[in-house]
């Protein structure tokens, strides 16, 4: 039987709080969010009543349905293909992973003696990451695991490089055009810098709102930073 002495404990504690304030999720049912962060080796070796594989098979199918409904309605002009491939970005391992690191969750993973999420590449963390969504299905519903993923699938657009395809601008148009707030507008609000390393500062307005801002080298890449901050700010008001 593993034991985990008082300290262990309560930075255990310390930290399933912590990942539930970055989540922006707080469980209702805590024994979920226990099991998410279970992991067979542990569950073997500590008598614990469940691991975490059950929850990894209904996060992984909660993922791809939250990810297909966010990019259907966000690029509404986009055919099948290219919904697909975006939607294999972001449901891949290495995504995950990304995310899983950035939230704290990896070192939340309880493995048996000799294990560490880090392992087998991260794998048992990529893992961890789908049981984690899983288990907010569960405890909240599919409104709740959509409110989680909404961030999940902005978080990996923010990283996602432009050679990817992905188009911040073309993104923000369909979000405010869902919404009926009319069309965005750039303007360069500033140009900093020597005339042969410039840095342009843009600014996206949507009706009357500054919804964005953003700077870069060029006109175009400023253009999209700021269409990214103006989906991040739309995205942090949607559905709680």
């Amino acid at each position: 039987m593993l034991c985990r002495s008082p300290e262990r404990e309560r930075w255990f504690s310390d930290g399933r709080n912590q990942l539930q304030r970055r989540l922006e999720y707080t469980f209702r049912d805590e024994a979920l969010l226990l099991t998410a962060l279970t992991h067979s080796s542990y569950a073997y070796e500590s008598g614990a009543r469940a691991d975490n594989e059950r929850l990894e098979f209904l996060g992984d199918a909660v993922l791809e349905l939250a990810a297909s409904h966010i990019l259907y309605l966000r690029h509404d002009t986009a055919e099948e293909g290219e919904l697909s491939r975006l939607r294999a970005l972001l449901v891949c391992e290495e995504a995950l992973l990304s995310w899983a690191r950035a939230i704290g969750l990896c070192p939340l993973i309880r493995t048996g003696r000799g294990l560490s999420p880090e392992e087998s590449d991260g794998a048992l963390c990529a893992d961890g990451a789908e049981a984690l969504i899983g288990a907010i299905f569960l405890d909240g519903g599919y409104d709740g695991a959509l409110s989680v993923l909404r961030r999940y699938v902005q978080f990996q657009m923010d990283r996602m490089p432009e050679h990817e395809g992905y188009d911040p601008k073309s993104a923000l148009q369909a979000l405010v055009q869902q919404r009926g707030l009319g069309l965005p507008v750039y303007e360069v609000s500033n140009v900093l810098g020597p005339d042969h390393a410039p840095t342009f500062e843009v600014r996206v307005t949507v009706g009357d709102i500054v919804a964005g801002k953003g700077n870069g080298p060029s006109k175009k890449s400023a253009e999209f930073q700021a269409a990214k901050d103006a989906i991040s700010r739309l995205v942090a008001g949607e559905g709680g």
